[in-house]
């Protein structure tokens, strides 16, 4: 299909998100695979140092680490901790299959960094009626407070917004047929059919998370946590290339050669 159609392709050339052309050049060889130990070590050298503060995220490949650096951050706060469960039945949770949505129980506390992992379906509107949306999923902001009338209000970049339960859905797609009063004829359309839905505030710790998840976000400052090795194709570009400059990376440790998976199928 995709041969025979007459569709136009277009390649993106331009990267937006760093700015210093040698950095650029070493992430795309890191990219497809063809980075030189010199390009490594350019990587290594400028990561070779600790952040100048604790609150810097940072990416790892494991949700063992991760959940273990949220874990022990959160506990550092003395303030009283709050308890969100999601809502969701056993019937719901075996459509979702493996991996649901959100976490079953989230548990915050004021002054916790979080990560939005929804975008924002709250149906705010401005004045002429067009839907405001105040974040997106991967947006980072701090719990400034644990309302008792509930929900989360959370400060990001100096805004604070009132949090509420986000809904997710899992549906199916089925074809149904429709009369067309205009065209007079019966046609086919596409309909959601829901399966399953899961309620929960649409928030997750975040002093670290995982590469995978920080897929399209960016970075002042990172510290990339590589642990045992990459073990995924482009996991390893995706952590680096989080980052706007050199200036903000920080390494747990060295990148390797043995880091730098490439999908032969990609290429």
């Amino acid at each position: 299909v995709w041969r025979n159609d007459s569709l136009e392709r277009y390649e993106l050339t331009e990267i937006f998100r760093q700015h210093d052309e040698h950095f650029k050049q070493i992430l795309n060889a890191i990219r497809v695979g063809q980075a030189t130990q010199e390009m490594l070590d350019v990587i290594n050298q400028a990561g070779n140092r600790f952040p100048g503060h604790d609150d810097v995220i940072r990416l790892a490949t494991v949700n063992e680490t991760v959940n273990s650096v949220n874990f022990n951050r959160l506990a550092k706060i003395e303030s009283k901790s709050k308890s969100f469960n999601a809502t969701f039945s056993g019937n719901d949770e075996k459509a979702f299959g493996a991996q649901l949505p959100a976490e079953p129980v989230i548990e915050l506390k004021v002054g916790a960094q979080v990560m939005f992992i929804k975008n924002d379906d709250g149906g705010k509107r401005d004045s002429s009626g067009t839907p405001v949306k105040r974040w997106v999923n991967g947006t980072i902001g701090t719990v400034v407070d644990l309302p008792r009338s509930g929900g989360v209000v959370v400060e990001v970049d100096g805004e604070t917004f009132d949090v509420g339960r986000s809904t997710w859905e899992k549906v199916r797609y089925e074809i149904d047929e429709q009369f067309d009063e205009a065209l007079g004829r019966v046609k086919e359309v596409l309909i959601a059919v829901p399966l399953a839905e899961f309620q929960q505030i649409p928030l997750r710790l975040a002093w670290a998370v995982t590469v995978h998840k920080s897929q399209g976000q960016t970075y002042d400052e990172v510290v990339i946590d590589m642990g045992r090795g990459a073990f995924s194709p482009g996991q390893t570009y995706v952590a680096l290339s989080r980052v706007r400059s050199l200036e903000g990376l920080y390494l747990t440790r060295a990148i390797r050669m043995s880091d730098i998976m490439v999908d032969q199928d990609v290429l």
